[in-house]
């Protein structure tokens, strides 16, 4: 049996992460997750380090950590044009001599000028494939969706990030320091509040559950709009323009819920595509304008459809994968 406190092979983390273990490999890895906690805290401390870079050579390479981190510190000395500090957190050391050969690999370099006195900290997640929840220091919780990144500028002095991407913000009240969030195409602030951010085909979205949040253009801070609960801001070209949310689905990647009430058929499979990344054909048109109303929680596709099938009478098919057919 596996001692629970066991380093697990660098190497075969890497492969885990490329998906390029067999099954037997991959029943090792769980079990080694599964013993304790400390080791899933270890995996999660490698997968950061692989998320920074998006790829780990899966072959062993033996790693001098110091030389590594040596060689790494020679090019951050040699650099004088970038004033940004970064802060460094301490990974465990297989996390960090990960990093630290990818950094130098790749070529990704944070610098830092000497003759400046700045003491502006960066903290940035990265999600790659699968959501991400982050606690942050002023007690407000942010849900990062995948493909996306949340830079954190100074946060503990002012509760400033840009994000790139999608994420819903639960945010801590604080009249003192209002909690903004910058993008590309306009900034939101708030003093403590609920709601998702999405910036996606040159769109910005903003959706409020709870709480007021003023939505701002870039080019003019004093064009913005109000969004109390239940309500959407969208900025496509330069002025923000609000409008009731609808979209009571809107959320599923955060919740995992989705709702309808007295919807067609055709509605609700388009929705379940979307969400759950499938293709479903209805092959009788006599389904498509049938009206639905239910709800699903924390549902797999296999039970939608399992649930569709016997309550509408229907016929579902899987005929290959992620593609299924109603009849």
């Amino acid at each position: 049996m596996m001692d629970k406190n066991k380093h697990i092979d660098d190497n075969l983390l890497s492969r885990f992460l490329l998906k390029e273990t067999s099954e037997e490999e991959n029943q090792e890895v769980n079990r080694w997750l599964a013993q304790s906690e400390k080791n899933q805290e270890d995996f999660d401390s490698f997968k950061k380090a692989w998320a920074l870079s998006g790829t780990v050579h899966p072959k062993p390479v033996n790693i001098d950590v110091d030389a590594a981190w040596d060689k790494m510190s020679r090019r951050i000395d040699a650099s004088s044009n970038d004033n940004k500090l970064i802060q460094f957190h301490p990974f465990y050391k297989y996390t960090a001599a990960v990093a630290a050969l990818i950094f130098i690999v790749f070529g990704i370099r944070f610098y830092t000028n000497q003759q400046s006195n700045s003491n502006e900290i960066v903290q940035k997640y990265v999600t790659v494939d699968v959501p991400k929840v982050e606690k942050l220091i002023d007690g407000s919780k942010v849900t990062i969706n995948k493909n996306s990144s949340l830079s954190l500028q100074n946060f503990d002095t002012s509760r400033e990030m840009t994000l790139k991407g999608e994420a819903y913000f639960e945010v801590a009240h604080n009249e003192d320091k209002p909690f903004i969030v910058h993008t590309q195409k306009g900034d939101i602030t708030v003093l403590g509040t609920k709601f998702n951010v999405k910036e996606a085909d040159g769109k910005l979205e903003v959706t409020v559950t709870e709480g007021l949040v003023k939505l701002a253009s870039l080019t003019n801070k004093d064009d913005f709009v109000l969004l109390k609960a239940n309500t959407k801001g969208e900025i496509t070209t330069s002025s923000p323009v609000k409008e009731e949310n609808t979209d009571v689905n809107s959320l599923f990647w955060v919740d995992n819920k989705l709702s309808f009430k007295d919807v067609e058929l055709t509605a609700l499979i388009k929705t379940v595509e979307d969400n759950y990344g499938v293709k479903i054909t209805i092959n009788n048109e006599k389904l498509n304008h049938k009206k639905v109303t239910t709800s699903f929680e924390n549902d797999s596709i296999t039970d939608i459809l399992q649930v569709l099938e016997a309550t509408l009478d229907l016929k579902v098919q899987k005929i290959g994968d992620k593609t299924y057919s109603i009849e």
